[in-house]
């Protein structure tokens, strides 16, 4: 049989695109252009170690200081792709979450410095065989308005845990800001032999 664990315990795309919190348009204390308050809702495509999955997931932050806000996700999803069971076939099913802090401080007056550490969980099931895994990233990166309603973020990330031994990787999203409170997001993420593409809506308070 194939390599479940390597397959389930792999960190999902979702939890590294979300490595980056905020919302813009609404200037916050300290001196910030964004908002690090936000609900966001979102569909992820990749691959993980070669086998294509979609995955559906929920983003939130919320600031507890000028400098410092709490992040978390949680996503579901499954492989694309049906594996022989012995009696029949069935997907790989993977669920992902993170929690962690992350900081910001303005470098200009439309750029934000963003750095954050998270705890990172995965559970998965195929054929009823279970896994668990754990581990934990680490992600630094700038925020930039271009205009008074389209942001650019990215930045690099590392991720330490089962299966993933200190790698590192990146991720860029664009948003697009329809008012103050929605904006339509598009993200790129890359870590070792797990890529993904996200499009999702976000929502501020």
């Amino acid at each position: 049989m194939m390599n479940i664990k390597r397959l389930l315990l792999g960190t999902s795309i979702a939890t590294l695109t979300c490595a980056y919190a905020g919302s813009a348009l609404a200037q916050q204390p300290g001196n910030s252009p964004f908002s690090y308050n936000y609900l966001d809702l979102g569909y992820t495509e990749g691959e993980i170690f070669d086998e294509d999955f979609s995955s559906y997931g929920a983003q939130a932050a919320f600031s507890i200081s000028p400098a410092f806000f709490l992040k978390g996700s949680y996503s579901t999803g499954e492989s694309d792709r049906s594996f022989f069971t012995g009696t029949g076939s069935e997907p790989i099913e993977v669920d992902n979450y993170s929690f962690g802090l992350g900081y910001h401080t303005p470098l200009s007056s439309n750029t934000d410095l963003v750095a954050g550490v998270s705890y990172l969980g995965s559970e998965g099931e195929f054929a009823g065989f279970e896994e668990e895994g754990d581990g934990y990233g680490a992600n630094l990166g700038v925020r930039t308005l271009l205009t008074d309603n389209f942001e650019v973020e990215g930045g690099i990330n590392y991720v330490d845990g089962d299966d993933i031994d200190g790698e590192v990787g990146y991720d860029v999203t664009a948003r697009l800001y329809l008012t103050d409170q929605v904006s339509l997001n598009a993200g790129y993420a890359e870590i070792k032999e797990q890529s993904g593409v996200r499009a999702g809506i976000r929502l501020n308070f």
